[in-house]
């Protein structure tokens, strides 16, 4: 009988450590679903809507929660993969019209492409679990170094729709200006920091039912927590002292202005270049010094025409049906529009290119050329094809649609003013190219008073994406302590203040006009506009000085093991 119960005994002993097992494991794996879930949709959504942006920090923080609560780095892999595939997902329901589009692209191609770009950028979140769990295993400063390790990355991927976690909190007007002094980066690590209360708080909880386990890393999360606080105080009083103090000069300013009018529409159709031509002369006689039309709103120009009052040189030096016009004859005031130079071998009508660009045009009122910046930024998959210098055949196999003239697109390569209005300096960029501080800071150092951005859009048929591009864009005007101007086909056309205050706007796809007035005052330079981008090198430096504090912390323990 003792046989028999000893029997029993360790049945019932062995069916419970199997269930307590079962039990564990079906909680890991309920545990690790609705952290991707809730971190993936939180991010998505936040990002998608600027009214939700607090669920996208909120979505970070469960999936820095999720991230120290794996022990094994495989699964903080793949949750990481999954987390960023989903967000990316949902942040981005426009790609696949966009894709489909932009590269007349066939259903099985534009699926695969579309998947490809939400695992790149659901690749960041993999290459940041991983390189984290890295750190936590070889360093007791891991929470210093996984806002570096953030950072870093934010700085390596593509400008995508959205690259930056700044872009949660773009409508926090005292947290944002952070970005006069570090740029973008800066208002990410404050949205890194803010992040991470969820999972420091849950450490400190978990730490509190424990009281016997490691005390000091209990005192590092307060410690944590409590800089947090301190340094998000500190930044938000700062920052709401700027905002006033821009708000106050623009209420107070007294000089002169600039008349600008922006004109917003369709710019696919033949019959939009009358229609802005009529709405240009109206705007004229309104007073606007300058009239401003989006990118691809002009013809393509052979690159030594440089008076377009003449409407035969000017056909003779373009090309292509239905781009062989006078920008705006008699103009009255100054255009900046965006169309395309090329450079060739011309014969009477017959034009030969060798190389091609998009290009902003500042045409004067005597319809003289004052000034022309060619796109530096060309947009992937739109104007370029990434990696098809490697693999020719991607090119191939992605664009069925041949280039009308053969030839593919060349970057642009001085970022400068384009030229003066009024005694104004004016920086233009042309689409994409707002999302790259550097262009902007280059063109401010260089003297620019005023940011202009001439946008298409056509590639969009839903307005996330025009707001998920200009959310990025807004901070130009923060980093540089510059109005910002963004005239689009689509939108969002707009004027931001440089405090990031968004003055006026348009509605996305609206057929209308805007007139602006910007003061003629010269403005400070910020500490970023004239340093750059600070944060990235010192997030690389950090990294490096931890890796050596812990290695010779390492060797003093071995040496006294010894």
């Amino acid at each position: 009988m003792s046989i028999a119960v000893a029997n029993s005994s360790i049945t019932a002993s062995n069916l419970g450590e199997q269930s307590t097992g079962e039990t564990r494991v079906g909680t890991s794996i309920s545990y690790f679903v609705s952290t991707v879930a809730l971190a993936g949709a939180g991010l998505g959504v936040g990002w998608r809507n600027d009214n939700l942006a607090v669920l996208g920090i909120v979505g970070f923080g469960v999936f820095l929660l999720a991230q120290v609560s794996f022990k094994r780095l495989s699964i903080c892999l793949l949750h990481g993969l999954i987390t960023g595939y989903i967000a990316y997902l949902l942040a981005n329901p426009w790609m696949v019209w966009t894709i489909e589009n932009l590269m007349d692209a066939a259903t099985i191609k534009t699926f695969f492409v579309v998947q490809s770009v939400h695992l790149l950028h659901g690749g960041m979140y993999f290459s940041f679990a991983g390189l984290w769990w890295l750190s936590r295993k070889w360093s007791h400063y891991s929470w210093l170094a996984a806002p570096a390790i953030w950072l870093i990355l934010e700085s390596i991927y593509p400008a995508m729709f959205p690259t930056r976690q700044a872009c949660l909190i773009v409508n926090a007007g005292p947290l944002i200006q952070i970005s006069s002094i570090f740029g973008v980066a800066g208002v990410s690590l404050q949205v890194f920091a803010i992040a991470s209360l969820l999972p420091l708080g849950c450490l400190i909880w978990k730490s509190k039912q424990q009281p016997y386990a490691s005390q000091r890393r209990f005192t590092n999360y307060k410690s944590y927590v409590a800089g947090i606080l301190i340094l998000t105080s500190i930044n938000f009083l700062w920052g709401a002292y700027r905002s006033n103090r821009i708000q106050q000069e623009a209420i107070n300013f007294s000089g002169e202005y600039l008349s600008v009018g922006l004109i917003q529409g369709d710019t696919e159709y033949a019959s939009y270049h009358q229609n802005f031509v009529q709405r240009s002369r109206d705007l004229s006689s309104a007073g606007c010094d300058l009239v401003l039309w989006p990118e691809c709103s002009l013809g393509k120009y052979n690159r030594e025409l440089v008076d377009f009052s003449d409407d035969s040189e000017v056909a003779m030096n373009s090309i292509g049906i239905g781009y062989q016009f006078r920008p705006l004859p008699d103009p009255g005031c100054y255009l900046l529009g965006g169309g395309y130079s090329w450079s060739g071998q011309l014969a009477d009508y017959d034009a030969q290119v060798e190389t091609k660009y998009v290009s902003a045009f500042l045409i004067d009122p005597q319809e003289n050329l004052s000034g022309r910046h060619d796109k530096i930024e060309l947009m992937a998959g739109g104007e370029y094809v990434p990696f098809a210098n490697s693999f020719p055949q991607l090119s191939d196999w992605l664009v069925d649609e041949e280039e009308q003239d053969g030839v593919l697109l060349s970057r642009g390569e001085l970022a400068r003013p384009i030229g003066e209005v009024e005694g104004v300096s004016i920086a233009a960029l042309l689409c994409c190219e707002d999302m790259y501080p550097r262009l902007a800071g280059k063109m401010t150092r260089q003297g620019a008073d005023l940011i202009v951005c001439l946008a298409n859009g056509m590639a969009f048929n839903s307005d996330i994406a025009l707001h998920q591009h200009f959310n990025i864009s807004r901070f130009r005007a923060v980093e540089n302590n510059r109005h910002f101007i963004r005239c689009g086909s689509y939108g969002v056309s707009s004027l931001v203040m440089p405090n990031g205050t968004v003055n006026s706007r348009l509605a996305c796809f609206a057929e209308e006009d805007l007139t602006l007035q910007i003061p003629k005052r010269k403005r400070t330079t910020t500490i970023f506009s004239q340093l750059g981008d600070t944060l990235t090198p010192f997030s690389y430096l950090l990294l490096v000085i931890l890796g050596l504090v812990s290695c010779w912390k390492s060797l003093r323990l071995r040496g006294h093991e010894g």
